[in-house]
């Protein structure tokens, strides 16, 4: 009967200290959950502030593209500014006499 009963100890003590382990990972295991569910959180915010700059960044560039096509329609050749420092040349000749 002695043997029994601290079999039946030795069963519930060991259950009990597995008991106690398993409650202690399920617990590890919901920190690390936890945490990454606040790291994703985090990470979307830093993704939709790295788009938002992208988005202006992107939206500069079409500007100073707009900007140069302008430049680059507004701009003389070199036959046409040759003819024109001429015609300063004689200008300028005329006035001077």
């Amino acid at each position: 009967m002695k043997n029994k009963i601290s079999k039946t100890l030795g069963e519930n003590n060991t259950r009990d200290h597995f008991t106690a382990v398993l409650e202690n990972i399920e617990s590890k295991v919901q920190e690390v959950a936890e945490g990454v569910v606040v790291l994703n959180e985090k990470m979307e915010r830093g993704f939709d502030e790295v788009n938002g700059k992208f988005e202006k960044v992107n939206e500069n560039l079409q500007m100073v593209r707009t900007e140069i096509s302008l430049i680059r329609h507004n701009q003389i050749t070199r036959d046409e500014f040759k003819a024109l420092e001429d015609r300063v040349f004689s200008l300028e000749k005329k006035i001077a006499k």
